[in-house]
């Protein structure tokens, strides 16, 4: 009997409401057996699906496809949801005879992934230190089938894999309180690793040392991270006891450096396995490159959070109180170093202006410090001291810090790098700046201050001081200056009833008042007055910084006549707060009129206010005459 009339006649008395329904669940299991499965396709958005396949477990809570593949293909999916930390020691244990890279990467990305998840801090600890191992190997491993080079992803991956879990390390390793010490080990999932030896390029003696942390521990705020670039390594910043003291030239105590493990395989399949590593430590600043077994990788860097960490606890000082009360600059006046002198490198010095300080460089320093080239050819300096004194007797004291710098670092004058110093001065340092290549006696103050001085009348403490304020030669080695916002020719604002008051309410150094009244003294017996006179005005005395920027200081007149014939290069950026580009105008505090000097090498007219040096075609430009004064101007385009 056919299949549909003995169907009929054994249920003739079932009345279903749709025919052929109670079929179905035997269909599904016909189906369900059946040799093909039914391939689909959804529309998607592209980003949307380059996203979901570039997913893993450094971006997201979840594995790679490629790894759950990797877990399939070797029947360890559902072991690995049951028990993924005794099947990656399984893995791991095997994985010494691996020679695909790329099943070395998807070990990684499961320890990782696991020590993401697990909560006792001894088993994260392994986790990540075996991811570590596990990427080093596939990265660098010579028998592994894909190389590190650029535009691998599968190297990019495993090298962030690394940097990542070796980060996590090293802050359990500092939380602990060890030492690196040669023979150490750690334990990894299976077996263990042993740190044999280290090498470092660091400069500061370990002993100096007052902590260290990860870069990435810390968010900055307020400073872009322009100085942070990708590759192999750790960045770290350390810390040096007393960041700041009392001596004329300081050298910040705060560094960046990178950490990598140099990782070697296994040498033998004993009842331990053991991979040894060494601790390397670079100097970003000496080295760029990372080598191992025959390839180079670029060495992870950050410079941002070591300024960022420099500037955070860097000394600060009230810009009003540091104004109206110079002697809380006493302990910070000076040069200031981001690091120990490095021959041949050339010193690029920045000066601050009026109610500032170096802090006030941090956005131009971070932007140069990323600069590869820049990096490689210049060290940066700052000059901090108070902008309430006079402006030649803080420019005294800046020539006198130079001239420390010299003897000090270069005692024969023999680097080349020193001979090419450049400073680069922000309003009322550019003032400071200037006068380091200009010449100026005792006559030509006596002319243009109509002062009849005679120091063979006065104490011996009184003509020294005029000797260095007023009597100065051109430094030899400073090469290049560059004026941002520089008043050569005063600033109206000076003259205000604001400067006015700003002035009157100063209080200059005890030392320098002390000296400086007596020689008013003394001029007022030999002119019967003690009033003093520069040009047109008259001070009853010493006149303060502010004092110093007035339109019609004839001293002031004089220094922008002799910069405009100086043979010096020097170079002028200029704000304009109303446009860029165009002559004319002011920045609120400066005119064009007073920062345009004639015969600059290059003049740029920003749009900004009066801190042009935050601005960032400022930065560029700097970046630009720096490339070119280095002999690398094409690296600027």
């Amino acid at each position: 009997m056919p299949f549909p009339v003995f169907f009929r006649h054994r249920f003739k008395t079932i009345k279903a409401p749709f025919p052929g329904l109670f079929l179905l669940p035997l269909l599904a299991l016909l189906l369900a057996t059946g040799c093909a499965s039914r391939v689909t396709l959804t529309p998607i958005d592209p980003t949307k699906r380059t996203l979901e396949v570039s997913l893993n477990a450094l971006d997201s809570k979840q594995v790679s496809e490629s790894t759950l593949m990797f877990l399939e293909e070797r029947d360890r999916f559902r072991a690995w949801k049951k028990d993924p930390v005794a099947t990656l020691s399984a893995l791991f244990a095997e994985s010494g005879g691996w020679k695909n890279a790329n099943h070395l990467l998807a070990l990684a990305e499961l320890c990782y992934f696991q020590a993401l998840k697990e909560h006792k801090p001894e088993l994260v600890e392994r986790l990540f230190l075996t991811t570590a191992v596990v990427a080093y190997q596939a990265i660098f491993n010579a028998d592994c089938d894909f190389a590190a080079i650029a535009y691998q992803p599968g190297a990019y991956i495993a090298t962030e894999y690394y940097n990542r879990s070796l980060a996590r390390f090293i802050i359990f390793f500092r939380a602990k309180g060890e030492k690196i010490r040669h023979g150490m080990r750690h334990k990894l999932l299976v077996g263990e690793l042993e740190l044999q030896g280290n090498t470092t390029e660091f400069i500061w003696p370990a002993a100096e040392i007052e902590r260290y942390i990860v870069a990435d521990e810390f968010k900055i705020k307020g400073l872009r991270r322009e100085g942070s670039f990708s590759g192999i390594g750790v960045p770290l910043v350390f810390l040096r006891s007393n960041p700041y003291q009392n001596e004329e030239i300081k050298i910040a105590r705060i560094s960046s450096s990178t950490l990598a493990l140099k990782i070697s395989p296994p040498k033998s399949q004993a009842a331990t396995l053991v991979y040894t590593a060494a601790v390397e430590i670079y100097d970003p600043l000496v080295s760029s490159q990372y080598h191992d077994a025959g390839k180079t990788l670029p060495l992870a860097s950050d410079y941002s959070t070591a300024i960022a960490f420099m500037l955070s606890r860097a000394p600060s000082i009230n810009p009003l109180k540091a104004l109206l009360a110079p002697d809380a600059w006493e302990n910070l006046q000076g040069l200031i170093l981001l690091q120990p002198y490095e021959k041949d490198k050339i010193p690029v010095v920045f000066v601050h202006g009026l109610m500032s300080s170096p802090l006030t460089w941090a956005s131009m320093l971070n932007r140069l410090m990323s600069d590869p080239e820049l990096r490689k050819r210049c060290q940066f300096w700052f000059y901090g001291y108070p902008t309430s004194n006079p402006i030649l007797y803080s420019a005294a004291n800046f020539r006198k810090a130079l001239r420390d710098a010299r003897a000090r670092f270069d005692p024969q004058g023999t680097d080349p790098g020193f001979d090419r110093l450049v400073i680069v001065g922000h309003s009322m340092g550019g003032l400071l700046a200037r006068t380091m290549v200009l010449r100026s006696n005792l006559q030509t103050f006596r002319e243009k201050a109509n002062i009849p001085l005679d120091i063979e009348q006065m104490p011996q403490e009184q003509r020294d001081l005029l000797h260095s304020v007023l009597e100065f030669e051109q430094l030899p080695f400073v090469s290049r200056i560059l004026f941002l916002a520089t008043p050569h020719r005063g600033a109206h604002l000076a003259d205000s009833m604001i400067g006015r008051l700003g002035a009157s309410l100063i209080t200059l150094p005890f030392k320098l008042l002390a000296a400086t009244s007596a020689m008013l003294t003394n001029l007022g017996q030999q002119k019967g007055t003690t009033m003093l006179r520069i040009g047109d005005r008259k001070f009853e005395s010493m006149p303060t910084g502010i004092d110093g920027l007035l339109p019609d200081n004839p001293v002031l007149l004089w220094g922008a006549q002799q910069m405009e014939a100086s043979r010096v290069p020097f170079h002028s950026i200029i704000g304009n707060d109303r446009q860029a580009g165009v002559q004319g105008g002011e920045d609120g505090v400066v005119p064009y009129a007073s920062a345009h000097l004639a015969n600059a090498q290059s003049e740029l007219v920003v749009f900004s206010e009066h801190s042009v040096q935050e601005k960032p075609p400022t930065v560029a430009e700097v970046r630009r005459i720096l490339l070119e004064h280095v002999g690398a101007g094409l690296c600027a385009k």
